[in-house]
């Protein structure tokens, strides 16, 4: 059910993220607390819905990724670079 949910949750960013693919979105720049909410909300859900968040990499590990992404996303970003940025995660979380 977990993983039902988290793919629920992957697909729907996902969905959001390449919607309105429009010249004038991707020139919009997303500001740093926005970022940030997103960056967030992003690792409170991985922590509490993934089922094997710690099988190759520890809590504290994680949370080191999660403090790193926050730190490039210091400046506005465009959504295309945000949504690169944020992705560079995946590859911690046993996908």
């Amino acid at each position: 059910m977990k993983e039902l949910v988290l793919s629920f949750i992957f697909f729907c960013l996902l969905t959001y993220g390449c919607a309105g693919k429009s010249k004038g979105d991707n020139e919009k720049k997303l500001s740093v607390p926005q970022m940030h909410e997103d960056i967030d909300f992003f690792f409170t859900t991985q922590k509490e819905v993934h089922p094997r968040l710690y099988y190759k990499y520890s809590e504290t590990q994680i949370d080191s990724v999660w403090q790193v992404i926050k730190g490039k996303c210091n400046k506005p970003l465009s959504r295309d670079q945000f949504h690169y940025t944020i992705i560079q995660a995946n590859k911690y979380m046993d996908n």
